[in-house]
């Protein structure tokens, strides 16, 4: 039996094969990364030549590639940045190259790299506004803080404002179904065995019994559970210097610590999460959490990196081409500006490509009118106040530049108003091939994600697709989004940035009423732009009572009521809670306060209030109840029982009794009374109630 010999050639013949490759398929030709050459499982390992038996050794060659020969400190130092700089997914050849071009600097030869592999020489670059650095480290800073409470020990800020490291676990990119088969299959056959114990003395070969023992007769097996592959992965985030952060993107190296995760999907997930931060930096607000939270969506990530097969530079392409004779020896290469990145504007986006997704919004919607889930919310929106609104207020905002929409709360104005704007540009835009680009904005963060949600799901959809929202730190939008949810905050950053707003155009301030200094001040631009855009929608949504002075602020623009929608509230107080519950407050619990003398006296003295209370002047509704004494305790609450004055005069009123909040809770849910047992809660820490 012969080996079979392997093929090897030279990096010379190598590179010769892929300038024939190159010349047979053009200049574009580039090999795919061994990683993604699929395995044919030939065997080829095991197999043989057959030959004569007679073994002759005619000489041995050591073909080991261990290198013995002494190398210098710098040549020592040289391998290892390049090694460290490969950990990164870059070829060596690239690496060399990147390091004689820093001269040693192995940091600004990551930054040369990641550039030159992203091609971000051909990104198109705008002006950004001067902006104090002070103010951008401060930003910075506060990001860094946020992240540090979000990750904790997984979150590194390796060099101070300059690397952050983020520890990732995403189980999606290196599960394997053959291993989680068989780790199934272990657990199934160990949960056999325990149902059926091994007999112990067959074990020692002692078992008398034979067939008919009651234990298995077999020796125990060892198995040996498969083992998952490490899912943590390394998330390196660089800020070049001269970056301008958040307002135009850092440096994103992805790559897993063992260096088992194929260096091509480490280059693609980068390129990415760099295009993401493109799109993001136009609004000038940190964005690290939002990369982040992209890289754990799995569904996105892996749809990604199966429709995505970029191939990045050749080993054997160089970094920087090599100079004419014609050119001067002193002429500084231009092409390379580190830190010089700069953002991706929407406004840069072909109008024929914004066409498209238009289409493509249009379809899914006309799509849907059938799907269930989507006619059962619609049916739930149709109960709605607003609903029966709703060619009043289209007509309207058609009408007049500023609307002023005034509803009580319940009503639906906040969810409903700006689904009708974007439902008839969808049922329209076959008319005309106009583009809509709604923003609403609302006074707080949570209000902003909770709305954009709930509309997301009336249009049985997910969150960032025509329907998102953008808050400080996080943001769910995407190249389809034509509606956003965001704060107050968010929208007069993109003033900054843009302050004509020429991509927008409705803007719908809601919770008007809520007066804040930085709601008066949009205000205040959105009445200067009105003269410069006239095309654009403005509508101001508030509570009924306020309507009239925005009103006269915009040149007594129309008002539009819509009426509320309420429901029955029945107020039950704390006296009639402990009749209702039969709460008994124990004595000297942490609840109680200090009284005078013992509880046999306080007993005592409740029995002589119990009859010469009622004849005592009822005290004034000024005087709280922890200021009156036990007899005006019994003279203000007639009619209740003992146990209940006893309640209210020894309760420690500056401590929330728990337990009480408890009893009531279980009375609500289990106790016998008329009222509903179904529907939501709500614990406040002055009050508590149930919705009826």
């Amino acid at each position: 039996k012969v080996e079979l010999q392997t093929l090897t050639i030279s990096e010379e013949s190598e590179q010769q094969l892929y300038n024939t490759l190159k010349h047979i398929y053009g200049s574009n030709f580039k090999l795919s990364d061994a990683s993604e050459y699929e395995n044919k499982r030939s065997n080829l390992g095991k197999q043989y030549w057959m030959e004569r038996g007679n073994l002759v050794i005619k000489g041995i060659v050591d073909y080991s590639s261990k290198d013995s020969t002494h190398k210098t400190e710098e040549q020592i130092a040289r391998q290892f940045a390049t090694s460290k700089l490969e950990s990164y997914g870059f070829h060596q050849s690239h690496c060399i190259e990147a390091l004689v071009h820093t001269k040693g600097d192995v940091g600004k030869a990551l930054e040369v790299l990641f550039y030159k592999y992203y091609g971000l020489e051909n990104v198109s670059r705008k002006k950004i506004p001067d902006i104090d650095t002070v103010d951008l480290l401060e930003k910075r800073h506060e990001e860094k803080e946020a992240l540090e409470s979000i990750y904790g020990d997984m979150y590194t800020d390796k060099i101070k404002n300059q690397i952050w490291n983020v520890q990732v676990k995403l189980d999606y990119l290196v599960r394997n179904d053959e291993v989680e088969q068989e780790i199934r299959r272990i657990k199934q056959q160990q949960e056999k065995e325990k149902e059926k114990e091994i007999c112990r003395l067959f074990i020692h070969k002692k078992c008398r019994f034979g067939n008919k023992c009651k234990f298995l007769h077999q020796q125990p097996q060892v198995l040996k559970m498969p083992e998952r592959e490490d899912p943590y992965f390394t998330l390196e985030i660089r800020f070049p210097e001269g970056c301008k952060y958040p307002y135009e993107p850092p440096y994103f190296y992805f790559y897993k610590n063992d260096g088992t995760f194929p260096r091509i999907s480490c280059l693609r997930i980068g390129r990415k999460l760099h295009n993401e931060a493109l799109s993001l930096s136009e609004d000038g607000i940190p964005y690290i959490f939002s990369i982040i939270s992209l890289l754990e969506n799995e569904y996105e990530m892996k749809e990604y990196l199966v429709e995505n097969k970029e191939q990045f530079l050749d080993q054997n392409e160089l970094l920087f081409q090599k100079q004419s004779e014609s050119e001067s020896e002193t002429t500084i290469a231009t092409h390379y500006e580190l830190g010089s990145i700069h953002r991706k504007k929407m406004n840069n986006v072909p109008w024929e490509e914004v066409l498209k997704e238009d289409d493509l919004i249009e379809r899914n919607f006309k799509e849907k009118q059938t799907n269930p889930r989507y006619k059962k919310m619609k049916k739930i929106r149709k109960v709605l106040p607003a609903w029966s609104k709703m060619s009043e207020i289209l007509e309207i905002i058609c009408k007049n530049q500023v609307t002023i929409i005034s509803g009580e709360t319940g009503c639906g104005k906040s969810t409903q108003v700006p689904q009708f704007l974007l439902d008839d540009w969808i049922l329209n835009r076959s008319e005309s091939k106009n583009h809509i680009n709604i923003v609403c904005t609302q006074p707080r963060r949570i209000s902003a994600v909770g709305v954009a949600e709930r509309v997301a799901t009336e249009r049985n959809e997910r969150t960032g697709n025509t329907v998102g929202y953008q808050i400080r730190l996080e943001s769910k939008i995407s190249s389809r989004t034509r509606l956003t949810f965001c704060t107050t905050g968010i929208l007069l950053q993109r003033f900054s940035m843009n302050p004509e707003l020429t991509d927008v155009t409705h803007v719908i301030v809601d919770e008007v009423h809520e007066r804040s200094a930085e709601s008066d001040f949009l205000l205040m631009l959105l009445k200067e732009l009105l003269s410069k855009r006239s095309n654009l929608k403005i509508i101001l949504m508030s509570a009924t009572l306020k309507s009239e002075i925005f009103s006269s602020y915009f040149k007594e623009a129309p008002v539009l009521c819509i009426p509320g929608k309420t429901f029955p509230v029945e107020q039950i107080f704390l006296e009639d809670i402990f009749e209702r519950i039969n709460y008994v407050l124990e004595e000297n619990s942490e609840f109680t306060r200090k009284i005078k003398g013992d509880w046999e006296q306080l007993q005592i003295d409740l029995e002589t209030a119990e009859i010469e209370g009622p004849s005592i002047s009822v005290p004034r509704e000024s005087i709280q109840d922890e200021n009156l004494s036990l007899m005006q305790i019994v003279s203000r609450y007639q009619g209740y029982n003992r146990q209940t004055h006893k309640n209210l005069y020894v309760m420690n009123h500056n401590k929330i009794n728990f337990e009480l909040i408890e009893t009531t809770l279980e009375w609500i849910i289990f106790g016998e009374h008329n009222y509903p047992k179904t529907g939501s809660i709500l614990v406040s820490k002055f009050l508590f109630f149930f919705q009826l």
